[in-house]
């Protein structure tokens, strides 16, 4: 099994964590308009029909919704964010099917719209942690086609904005989506800087994933892997285990490979 599979692996389970879903928002009111409470009620109302429309999986009518009630209420994060969730699951959507290009088109509007939010609330640390997540899919369709070092790019503002999160981890739930969203950027930065011959590099980020530490199978596992890219094979096999300590069915859930790549 592939680094790649761990990766796609592991972004699946910090989706179940923390779903990217109209949940996940912030859950204040939208801004009032310039208009006053009038207004203020329909950006509301467009919002919720775009929520609806997000869980029915019509992602071009929910963005035309959010588009909408920020014409009314233009500086409200929430509505951005659920633009962007909207954006992101689209793109999600076109991968899937093969679309590669609109799925690019489509996370780099979403990334847009995490940034817009972070603007205008600095301290929501879902719009990093869902902002990291994007790069990640973005790094992954760059390596796919042999574009390491637009790759490396969004590798690199992954663990950005992972990190950033991190100063706002408030529970444990928070704490090891981060340490896992780290661990998989980390991994697949040290893999790109390998395919460009920066093994160097490639030891620097393959030892950080080994650093960073959380009390979840994946996690072990990615250090497991990380090890055995040092050639630190006994350790790795340690981690290997402890995951199943950790996970008892880990090998039937998640088939990684202890041997190296497929």
């Amino acid at each position: 099994m592939t680094r790649k599979t761990l990766v796609s692996i592991l972004i699946l389970t910090l989706c179940t964590i923390l779903l990217i879903s109209p949940e996940t928002a912030e859950t204040r009111e939208p801004a009032t308009g310039h208009n006053g409470a009038e207004h203020s009620f329909h950006a509301a109302d467009y919002v919720q029909h775009g929520r609806e429309h997000i869980e029915a999986g019509d992602y071009a009518a929910a963005i035309a919704d959010f588009d909408k009630a920020l014409q009314i209420a233009p500086e409200d994060p929430a509505t951005y964010y659920y633009r962007a969730s909207a954006k992101f699951e689209w793109g999600k959507s076109e991968q899937a099917t093969g679309n590669m290009e609109q799925a690019k088109r489509l996370y780099h509007a979403a990334i847009e719209d995490y940034t817009q939010v972070i603007t205008l609330d600095p301290e929501n640390p879902r719009a990093y942690i869902f902002g990291g997540m994007v790069h990640l899919r973005l790094a992954g369709l760059e390596a796919d086609v042999g574009n390491r070092k637009q790759a490396k790019h969004h590798y690199q503002l992954a663990i950005e904005d992972a990190s950033q999160s991190t100063l706002m981890a408030s529970t444990m739930e928070y704490a090891l989506f981060f340490s896992l969203s780290v661990n998989a950027a980390y991994l697949k930065l040290a893999d790109a800087e390998v395919a460009l011959g920066k093994t160097e590099d490639a030891h620097s980020h393959y030892q950080q994933v080994v650093t960073i530490k959380a009390d979840h199978a994946l996690a072990y596992y990615a250090q497991g892997l990380a090890k055995q890219a040092l050639g630190q094979h006994d350790a790795a096999e340690f981690d290997f285990a402890k995951a199943r300590v950790l996970n008892p069915y880990v090998d039937k859930l998640y088939p990684f490979s202890s041997g190296g790549e497929e």
